[in-house]
């Protein structure tokens, strides 16, 4: 049996969970997830692979601390003369 196999929650519900947990962090989240088995057993401890292909973007948007991943942002080329 795979070790990333379970039964998780959908994406959109964990990230419920973290929102109603105010987790704010990585560290924080996966403290939160060992603190006890029901986290254990409906929360990966690693959702960025869990998630990937399920509407995973960036632990800031998972967490909601309203930073964006810097893979979202567009630069434009400046050519100073």
């Amino acid at each position: 049996i795979s070790r990333w196999k379970g039964n998780w929650v959908k994406y959109l519900e964990a990230q419920k969970i973290v929102k109603k947990n105010k987790i704010g962090n990585r560290r924080d989240y996966r403290k939160f997830v060992n603190k006890n088995k029901k986290n254990r057993l409906i929360l990966p401890s690693r959702p960025e692979i869990i998630y990937a292909k399920k509407g995973w973007s960036s632990w800031y948007e998972f967490l909601g601390t309203g930073n964006i991943s810097m893979k979202k942002i567009k630069f434009k080329s400046i050519l100073f003369k």
